[in-house]
């Protein structure tokens, strides 16, 4: 199986990282940061080319920020990467492609940590 890799670059950095948590292939890496007084807690994520690993890999995603959060409940949920999904390939993909990479598990994703 091959793997991947999500990294964060800290150069200059005047906070503390409290802790950081990731999967075995590297699709995803969540750090939590403590700055100037607040929390944060930044989630990397690099997806897979396949629509059935990604939807497992939302769903472990889900676990540990709901873990994060509820460790950190005022804490600032930053979310970014490469989910390699389009929501609507007519929009997201040029030219667009015959098969539909739509994912609802992506969509509820999306809605229930408000990502844009």
């Amino acid at each position: 199986e091959r793997s991947a890799g999500v990294a964060t670059f800290k150069n200059n950095f005047s906070g503390d990282v409290l802790h950081s948590d990731c999967d075995t292939l590297g699709h995803y890496l969540c750090s939590i940061i403590r700055h100037n007084n607040s929390t944060f807690i930044a989630v990397n994520i690099y997806g897979y080319n396949n629509k059935t690993e990604n939807d497992k890999l939302l769903d472990s995603l889900e676990e540990r920020i709901n873990f994060w959060l509820f460790k950190y409940p005022n804490s600032v949920l930053l979310i970014g990467g490469d989910f390699n999904i389009a929501l609507d390939n007519t929009v997201d993909r040029w030219p667009p492609g015959q098969q539909s990479s739509y994912s609802a598990n992506l969509k509820n994703f999306m809605g229930k940590f408000n990502v844009v």
